[in-house]
C-alpha cells in the first residue's frame, strides 16, 4: 500500500489569505473614517500611521508572494515539460525496439519458410517450411527409439546422447534456425524498455508471447529436446523466464516418461544432471 502524499498548501491560497487580511484591515479603517465625528478625527492620524505600518509590510509580503507564485508556475511548467519529454523518449525507444523486433521476427519466419528437405538419393522434395519440423520430429523419434531402452538408467543423459547423433545428421538444416531464434530471444531480454502510460508489468513478456505464438507444435517439440541437449542448454534460462514452452502440450512429447523432464527447463543448476558443466550466466551465442 502506497504512503499518502503529504499535504502541500498551494501558493495561490497563501496569497489569497494575505490579500484577505489586507481587505479586512482596509475595511476596518474605512469604517472608522466614515463614522468619525468631532474629536474622533484627532485619532485618525494615529490610526492611519498604525494602518500604514501594518499594511506596508503586508503589501511587500504580497509582492514577494507574487514572485514566488510566478516561480512556482514556472517550476510546474518545467516539470510537466520534462514529463512529456520522458513520455516522448519512452515512445521513441519502444518504437525503435519494435521496428527491430518485428524485422527480426520476419527474418525468423523467412528462415522457416526457406527450409527445404529433399531425398538424398533422388533429390525429390520431401517438405518445405514448417512442414519440415514434422519430419524432424519423426527423425528424432526414430533416433530415440533406436538409442534408448526404457527404463534407462539416466533418462536425461540418454536423450542428450541420442539428440547428439540426431544433431550430427541434421545440424546443417537446423543450426541456422536455432542460432537465430536464440539471438532473437536474447535481443528482447537485453532490451531496455521503459513503461508507457497505463502499462504494467514487464513489457518484454508481451513480445515474448508474440514470439511464442509464431512457433508451431513441431518447433516447440524440437525446442524442448534441443534444451535437453548440449547444443541447446542455453535456451533453458530464457525458457523459465519467458515460459517459452507454455504452449507445448504433454501429448506432443515423444515418450510419456519425458513429461517429467519439462520441470528442468528453468534452473541453470540442472545442467550437471545432463553431464554438462555448471553454468552461472548465459553465454553470448547459441553453440552451433
Amino acid at each position: 500500500m502506497e504512503n499518502p502524499k503529504p499535504y502541500r498548501l498551494h501558493p495561490f491560497l497563501v496569497l489569497l489569505g494575505i490579500f484577505g487580511v489586507l481587505v479586512l484591515l482596509v475595511a476596518a479603517n474605512m469604517h472608522h473614517i466614515w463614522s468619525a465625528e468631532g474629536s474622533q478625527w484627532q485619532n485618525l492620524g494615529a490610526r492611519a500611521d498604525l494602518f500604514a505600518g501594518i499594511a506596508g509590510p503586508l503589501l511587500s509580503l504580497l509582492g514577494f508572494g507574487g514572485v514566488l507564485f510566478t516561480l512556482y508556475l514556472q517550476q510546474k511548467g518545467l516539470e510537466e515539460a520534462q514529463a512529456e519529454s520522458r513520455k516522448l523518449q519512452a515512445a521513441q525507444i519502444r518504437q525503435s525496439f519494435e521496428a527491430t523486433f518485428f524485422r527480426m521476427l520476419t527474418l525468423h519466419n523467412d528462415i522457416v519458410s526457406r527450409m527445404d528437405l529433399r531425398d538424398k538419393e533422388s533429390g525429390d522434395e520431401k517438405a518445405t517450411g514448417r512442414d519440415c519440423f514434422r519430419l524432424f520430429v519423426e527423425k528424432l523419434r526414430k533416433e530415440l527409439r533406436a538409442s534408448i531402452v526404457y527404463p534407462p538408467e539416466n533418462l536425461s543423459k540418454s536423450i542428450n546422447e541420442a539428440y547428439a547423433e540426431f544433431w550430427r545428421r541434421n545440424r546443417h538444416d537446423l543450426g541456422h534456425y536455432f542460432r537465430f531464434l536464440f539471438n532473437l530471444i536474447r535481443f528482447v531480454d537485453g532490451a531496455h524498455l521503459p513503461l508507457l502510460d497505463g502499462e504494467k508489468g514487464d513489457p518484454k513478456q508481451k513480445y515474448m508471447k508474440i514470439l511464442r505464438a509464431q512457433l508451431s507444435d513441431g518447433e516447440l517439440v524440437m525446442l524442448f529436446y534441443n534444451m535437453l541437449s548440449s547444443p541447446g542448454y542455453r535456451f533453458r534460462h530464457y525458457s523459465k523466464k519467458y515460459e517459452l514452452l507454455d504452449n507445448l502440450q504433454s501429448g506432443l512429447l515423444l515418450h510419456g516418461t519425458h513429461v517429467g523432464l519439462r520441470a528442468g527447463m528453468g534452473p541453470l543448476d540442472d545442467f550437471p544432471a545432463l553431464g554438462l558443466p555448471p553454468q552461472t550466466e548465459v553465454n553470448e551465442e547459441q553453440p552451433a
